[in-house]
């Protein structure tokens, strides 16, 4: 067998290319690099790219470019996240990609077994570990990040991940930089969860396989970004319970889809309600002031009606869903009671009943589907095209709990003391963020047929599809729904629609491996 030229030059390429995005990290740099340099691994590379930092941030990651290890760069303006790491991902050398964000700690032998367990096995293309949260000064263990053998994450006794988690932190893992780069890389259109959509698309290319060892620690700072933002929101949605009944005001004001909205409500309960349900648009008319030249729509619910007798759902719609409806259709637009996903390729409008509808929402969501409306989304037609648009939705799907505590809030899912059941997490999904419409490109029905044994998935005539239109809204009935009626039906006909036919336990699978994108 012959030797390579120079086993010197072949030592010292580095088999690891960790990755360092920093930016105003000055106080923890120095320790998450040193956590670094001082493994037992060697054969690795350490790139640091500074983004614009405003504090000494770039001088201390400077300092150690003495080891040769270690490659300093820094950007000449803000990139954000995303744009920061792929320009580390352009200059790694490495087979084997470590995510480490500057402010956590490696813990000793990281590398080495992670490294080690990729060689010997070429077949996985992901393998991670356990991590520990702490606080800011870590002087404090908050909690460990580790699987668990739940609805939300599976690990099989072969230590094989079945099923990603919501939240999967990519700091605990060591990825082959093939799978890096045919999943596209950081996405930069999306402010935060970059890391968590990368994982998911490498997810669907490789395995991952899970090492039960304990590998990095997690810094929670107290002023970091999804923090602060997760903090705001949750902190307006508790100020509606906290206040008295006699100092909520009657006339709420509310930012939806750059329009606004002021709503005198009587009634303390139809209050309660309609700032439960919008708080996050009355928190974006909070933060961004109405101009002079910016006109308002004005609602005034029924004054007569007993709004305290009326359930939750019935005070929203007789509140604000009908009468806002009713100044959509002026302007040729309709809310449609469906679920609306998409992908690259389109929008998928998904009629069905709201346990089925959940599902098959949570299944696109779990395959990197967009996230639009799991309830409202508006319907409209320009240059002969159907886009659907995202809609008034802070409640987002229903989900099972995963905590032992009922009302314990986890990440990716909240309690919510109105419906009386856990809900995914909007900030997870960043249904604001990722763009408010989209083409509508495929319709799906779901139906669930108890006396069938086995889920069917077909594609369906117009004429079948606008009767299982008709007969999950009730069909045509007042002026509004006749004009609903109207553009719905013009839609069904110029896309495509499919039926998910079967038994009520057969449906999930069924939807899962539907695929509009073909």
């Amino acid at each position: 067998m012959s030797q390579p030229k120079n086993p010197k030059r072949l030592e010292s390429v580095p088999l690891v290319t960790v990755v360092m995005p920093a930016y105003n990290a000055g106080k923890f740099i120095r320790e998450a690099i040193e956590s670094i340099l001082n493994q037992d691994f060697k054969r690795f590379e350490l790139i640091v790219i500074d983004d614009c930092s405003r504090d000494n941030t770039y001088r201390i990651a400077k300092e150690y470019e003495k080891d040769l290890r270690v490659r300093v760069y820094r950007n000449g303006q803000r990139l954000g996240d995303a744009k920061t790491r792929n320009r580390i991902l352009a200059r790694a050398r490495g087979k084997y990609i470590a995510p480490h964000d500057a402010d956590d700690i490696m813990l000793q032998g990281r590398l080495k077994y992670q490294c080690d367990f990729l060689e010997q096995h070429p077949a996985i293309g992901v393998v991670f570990g356990k991590g520990i949260v702490v606080n800011e000064k870590l002087t404090k263990i908050l909690f460990p990040i580790v699987p668990a053998n739940n609805d939300q994450t599976h690990v099989n006794r072969s230590r094989m991940i079945g099923k990603l988690p919501l939240a999967f932190n990519h700091g605990t893992a060591l990825i082959r930089k093939k799978y890096v780069l045919r999943a596209g890389k950081y996405e930069s259109s999306l402010p935060l969860g970059v890391d968590a959509r990368l994982m998911r698309r490498i997810f669907r290319l490789t395995p991952f396989y899970f090492l039960n060892k304990f590998c990095f620690v997690y810094r929670r700072q107290m002023q970091s970004i999804c923090r602060s933002r997760l903090r705001e929101s949750l902190d307006s949605m508790r100020k509606i319970f906290s206040l008295p009944e006699k100092k909520r005001g009657a006339v709420l004001t509310f930012l939806i889809n750059g329009k606004w909205i002021r709503i005198r409500a009587q009634s303390p309960a139809l209050a309660k309600t309609l700032r439960w349900r919008l708080n996050f648009y009355a928190w974006l008319a909070h933060r961004r002031k109405r101009r002079k030249n910016e006109k308002i729509i004005d609602f005034r619910p029924k004054d007569h009606m007993e709004w305290g007798h009326l359930s939750d759902q019935d005070r929203f719609l007789e509140g604000f869903l009908r009468p806002f409806a009713a100044t959509l259709l002026r302007s040729g637009k309709v809310i449609v009671d469906a679920g609306l996903v998409s992908c690259h390729d389109g929008g998928v409008l998904i009629f069905a009943e709201k346990k089925n509808r959940d599902e098959a929402m949570l299944s696109f969501l779990n395959r990197d589907f967009f996230y639009h409306s799991s309830g409202n989304p508006i319907l409209y037609q320009r240059h002969g095209k159907f886009y659907g648009e995202s809609f008034v939705d802070p409640l987002t799907i229903s989900t099972p709990a995963v905590s032992i505590n009922a009302r314990a809030d986890s990440w990716g899912q909240f309690w919510n003391p109105i419906l009386g059941k856990y809900c995914l997490n909007v900030c997870f999904y960043r249904t604001y963020l990722i763009g408010k419409q989209c083409q509508i490109s495929k319709v799906l029905f779901i139906q669930n047929v108890a006396e069938a044994r086995v889920a069917r998935t077909r594609k369906i005539s117009f004429t079948e599809a606008y009767s299982l239109y008709a007969r999950a809204c009730g069909g045509p009935g007042a002026v509004e729904t006749l004009k609903t009626d109207c553009i719905v039906k013009k839609m069904l006909r110029q896309t495509q629609s499919f039926l998910i036919k079967g038994p009520q336990e057969k449906l999930k699978q069924a939807v899962s491996k539907f695929n509009p994108c073909r």
